[in-house]
């Protein structure tokens, strides 16, 4: 319970862009203030929710190489209270 994943955030491409995953992301925090860390999962290249996670406090952790065994790496971020 101290520990919590979020494993995924999507926005329907027509409500992209407009603060929504911000949102979505601030209203999860809140929900589960409890956790004393909370780590999520992107790509690299995904430079919007990295830029977003990072904004939000979120600190990148590590780098993990074929972390959904799609060949991709992925990078793993965390907030910790």
């Amino acid at each position: 319970p101290d520990h919590i994943y979020i494993s995924g955030i999507a926005i329907a491409p027509e409500y992209q862009k407009q603060g929504i995953a911000k949102e979505a992301l601030e209203a999860i925090k809140k929900e589960i203030s409890f956790a004393k860390r909370i780590d999520l999962v992107t790509h690299p290249k995904n430079n919007i929710i990295l830029l977003m996670a990072l904004a939000a406090g979120f600190t990148i952790e590590e780098w993990k190489d074929n972390f959904y065994g799609d060949g991709e790496p992925r990078l793993v971020l965390s907030l910790k209270k």
